[in-house]
């Protein structure tokens, strides 16, 4: 059974108003060493609107990532990508995180070196739950709602 919402209706049926919230990091290395590069300029917001039943309208995408640090080449592909998604996506919420890096020492020969990790992605995501939870903005998250009186 379909709830009523805020949203419009399609076809006597109220709409569910969907929010996406994507993982960045993961989905580029995940993509990546699946199919290359191939879907490396993909265009969020369309991916998130064909996942959709009939009775959802999307009402944000929510995309969580770090920029790269200490590569040139790469931070211009990157932000070119994100610019284009910006430019291209109305629905698309663009949250920047950040690399921390990290020092590292194998146990075997002792060698060291240091590497970044992304951090704050996970956090985010979950406080954009919340706070999208607790202004009303999807119909799709009962968990994280707050109880109604």
């Amino acid at each position: 059974m379909l709830r009523p919402t805020l949203a419009g209706r399609q076809g006597g049926f109220h709409l569910t108003r969907v929010a996406a919230y994507i993982d960045g990091f993961n989905l580029y290395h995940g993509l990546r060493s699946k199919h290359g590069h191939k879907y490396l300029w993909l265009d969020l917001e369309l991916l998130v609107t064909k996942l959709l039943k009939p009775h959802q309208e999307l009402a944000v995408v929510r995309y969580f990532t770090a920029s790269v640090r200490n590569d040139a080449p790469t931070l211009a592909r990157e932000s070119s990508y994100l610019g284009a998604l910006g430019a291209h996506a109305p629905r698309l919420d663009i949250r920047l995180g950040r690399f921390q890096e990290k020092s590292l020492r194998c146990h075997r020969c002792g060698a060291a070196w240091r590497t970044c990790e992304e951090k704050e992605t996970d956090v985010s995501i979950a406080v954009a739950v919340v706070e999208d939870a607790a202004t009303d903005l999807s119909d799709v998250a009962p968990a994280a709602r707050r109880p109604r009186p």
